[in-house]
């Protein structure tokens, strides 16, 4: 998400290039590279200031690109994959036609339109590339079945993609064999994926997939999972067929009435779904005034933030901890069993959840206004942290 500035900038600057390669302007060429470099370093300077200024913060993307390198053969296959997987999730959970149209359809509008599509198609190559890199090489990589899709992503694009779907006149929104060829491939791998996987991270920014994978991580449930992805295919190649042996061609009226009627299908599944499995409803709310009370307390005055907690659940919503935070943290969880930090008597706090039945060494209470979560700080001259589990 933070990303948004290079990917669309890449995407303008890509696409005004383009525009005047085919036209052979190849000195305006040149200017829209120096002017690219330049935005790009524009970016990149604001990023360091804003780091000068406010501290380093959270930052979760650095952790991620770290895992990037080396590379290797495995981290090479795992981009291609998240390339394919995420084109293909982006796919289903747009409905298919937003991208096909103007992607195939392309030398049917004007002129404007065009460049515009050809701007919609950088940012969507462009913003799947980053995430494949950023995003999948770290979390997916070696799983043949990958564990999430966030659309979020890519989620600003569907509407601009829409919209231009709408722009394509009736007789040239039409299905092509390139497009069946995409539609069989897509429902097949998808079919197979969910009929093979499970325990997925629900996309619960997609409301088809959140469903699907809601639905397939209940095994009593699973063949309801595989059987609405069937459905999708079908109803697919019933569209197909409609506008090709009918004399109803109108695609565009297709697409919104079925899509209209899914969503009213979907959405308060969606919704139940939501708040069964939102902080809200498990109680991860509970933790905000403690965080915004210790975020306030440590501020910037401390060198090291461990998060400890016995509980998995509870430890989960403690992580949300870095959305109030400006400084770095660790969590310490039970499954890696008993730590013994050398902290080099750093300013340090540790953070544990008020059932913590454990003990710590090293570090000792501070009286603060919180409920839920304690707050140890170490003593100055300390500079060994030791935890240990109850169990």
């Amino acid at each position: 998400m933070k990303s948004y500035a290079i990917v669309y900038a890449a995407a303008y600057f890509g696409t005004i290039l383009l525009i005047s390669f085919f036209d052979k302007d190849y000195k305006e060429c040149g200017k829209v590279i120096i002017k690219g470099i330049s935005c790009l370093g524009i970016i990149i300077l604001a990023v360091l200031l804003i780091r000068i200024f406010n501290g380093e913060g959270i930052n979760h993307y650095s952790n991620q690109i770290s895992h990037i390198f080396p590379l290797n053969l495995e981290k090479v296959t795992a981009f291609f994959y998240g390339v394919f997987y995420y084109s293909e999730c982006f796919l289903l959970c747009v409905g298919f036609l937003p991208v096909f149209i103007p992607l195939f359809k392309i030398k049917t509008y004007n002129k404007e339109d065009r460049n515009f599509i050809i701007f919609l198609i950088f940012s969507t190559i462009i913003t799947i590339f980053e995430v494949s890199a950023i995003v999948f090489i770290p979390e997916e990589s070696g799983k043949l079945y990958p564990a999430k899709f966030c659309y979020r992503y890519l989620a600003p694009l569907f509407i601009p993609l829409f919209l231009m779907f709408l722009k394509c006149e009736k007789e040239h929104a039409k299905i092509s064999k390139r497009m069946i060829v995409i539609y069989a491939i897509s429902f097949t791998y998808l079919i197979w994926y969910y009929i093979g996987g499970k325990n997925f991270v629900t996309a619960i920014d997609a409301p088809v997939l959140f469903v699907i994978q809601m639905l397939n991580n209940k095994t009593s449930l699973k063949g309801i999972a595989v059987f609405l992805i069937s459905v999708v295919a079908i109803l697919t190649f019933v569209i197909i067929a409609i506008t090709k042996f009918t004399k109803f061609k109108d695609l565009k009226k297709i697409y919104i009435l079925l899509a209209t009627i899914s969503l009213i299908i979907i959405l308060p599944e969606h919704a139940i779904l939501n708040l069964s499995m939102s902080n809200q409803a498990l109680g991860g709310k509970m933790l905000k005034a403690d965080f915004v009370t210790i975020a306030d307390y440590i501020k910037r005055d401390y060198d090291r933030v461990y998060i400890v907690s016995e509980d998995e659940a509870l430890s989960i919503f403690m992580r949300s901890y870095f959305g109030y935070s400006i400084s770095d943290f660790e969590v310490i969880k039970e499954k890696d069993g008993n730590r013994e930090i050398d902290i080099e008597a750093k300013k340090t706090i540790v953070l544990v959840a008020n059932n913590f039945k454990g003990r710590l060494e090293g570090v000792s209470k501070k009286e603060i206004n919180t409920t839920h979560i304690y707050v140890y700080e170490n003593e100055a001259e300390s500079s060994i942290l030791k935890v240990e589990f109850s169990k």
